[in-house]
């Protein structure tokens, strides 16, 4: 199975709706980052927001509740993507 890479254009494709819910987690904080996971289809991926403070918290994709993991495994999460990167894409994305 080959793992999805993301980019800023890739992840506006995720719709304002979802992009809303994550940046709503990463609650304005300049320096906190956001991760998407790299496998599945890439409809709802599961992501992580780190903080400046190194907290790291987990969220279902399809429903933006806390994950039970308490980080994703390397090689199975993105590159990560600044809070201004995240705007960028919400801007760029659609209703949906």
């Amino acid at each position: 199975m080959s793992k999805l890479t993301w980019s800023i254009a890739d992840i506006s494709t995720l719709g304002r709706v979802y992009l809303r819910h994550v940046l709503g987690k990463m609650r304005d904080i300049e320096g906190s980052t956001a991760q998407f996971g790299l496998l599945g289809k890439g409809l709802t991926p599961n992501y992580q927001i780190r903080f400046p403070n190194g907290l790291v918290r987990c969220f279902r994709g399809v429903n933006h509740q806390a994950a039970d993991v308490d980080d994703f495994k390397e090689g199975n999460i993105s590159e990560p993507f600044t809070l201004v990167e995240i705007k960028e894409a919400f801007d760029a994305s659609k209703f949906s």
